[in-house]
């Protein structure tokens, strides 16, 4: 072979190594930027995934008459448009009225024994100082709850405490402390099955259920109670026992719902005028 073809040889192994060494840093180019890719694809989801938990998780339906923070249980959503409209709404929704007489709200360590039947249908009639409405109960589902609240409605236990807690953020009213400043309970509490048809952990207009603490089971129930106002829903997870719904006077709780503040948005405290419940009657 003669010197020229050597030096062809020699150029072109020179070429074929270059090429060859472009070709091997192409590749790990292209593997270092789909290594980087995957690595903000799996922060993406992750990130996505903590702030749905976290949208779920700021504050809750609570015994504590608060928001709680995001290390209990009980998620709650962020004001709707329908509710974020009413905190606007001038105070002194409800008229002021003086504190009726107080009922019995004595405690006790144990639940009530078991009277109530599950296939009758029960209801409580409740005279408030905003108006009247009536809850009708739901004791094919929550059993113990409801039997819980007819015992205690039939002492007198609610008579004469108001609705401490006005939510814009929870979306819903609640009372049933006696209390009355969301520490209270009747000194035992019940539990039941949250039912399968809140799984989506949204709560409709007019619908009730009972208040717990954070580190409560789910479906705890003592004396308190949440309800949601007409106009909106509260999607705060399938944590609370259901008690039944608002089948009358829905408007009722709808202007508790809108006596805050004036001006006050996001609002989460007491009405502005203090609204009292005078009575509570069950039938049958």
């Amino acid at each position: 072979m003669g010197k020229a073809a050597k030096r062809a040889r020699k150029k072109q192994g020179r070429r074929d190594r270059i090429a060859a060494e472009t070709k091997a840093a192409e590749q790990r180019r292209k593997r270092n930027l789909n290594i980087v890719l995957g690595v903000i694809v799996v922060a993406a989801v992750a990130f996505l995934a903590i702030h749905q938990l976290t949208k779920k998780s700021t504050t809750t339906v609570s015994t504590s008459g608060s928001p709680t923070p995001a290390a209990t249980p009980s998620p709650l959503s962020s004001p709707s448009t329908a509710a974020s409209s009413a905190a606007t709404t001038t105070a002194a929704s409800c008229p002021s009225a003086p504190k009726p007489a107080q009922g019995n709200h004595a405690t006790q360590a144990s639940p009530p024994p078991m009277t109530i039947s599950k296939t009758t249908t029960y209801t409580a009639a409740f005279s408030t100082t905003c108006g009247d409405f009536v809850m009708t109960l739901d004791a094919k589902e929550s059993p113990n709850t409801v039997n819980s609240f007819v015992y205690l409605a039939k002492k007198g236990f609610f008579n004469g405490l108001d609705f401490h807690r006005i939510s814009h953020t929870a979306n819903v009213i609640q009372g049933g402390d006696p209390n009355g400043d969301g520490s209270g309970g009747p000194g035992y509490t019940v539990v039941d099955p949250v039912p399968s048809s809140l799984n989506s952990g949204t709560y409709g207009s007019g619908l009730v259920a009972m208040a717990k603490t954070g580190s409560d089971p789910n479906g705890t129930a003592g004396s308190q109670f949440f309800i949601v106002p007409p106009g909106v829903s509260s999607d705060i997870g399938p944590d609370y026992a259901l008690l039944g719904n608002v089948t009358s006077g829905l408007d009722v709780v709808g202007k508790i719902f809108a006596d805050i503040p004036s001006g006050q948005a996001s609002y989460d405290g007491a009405p502005a005028v203090p609204v009292y419940i005078t009575t509570v009657t069950v039938t049958p």
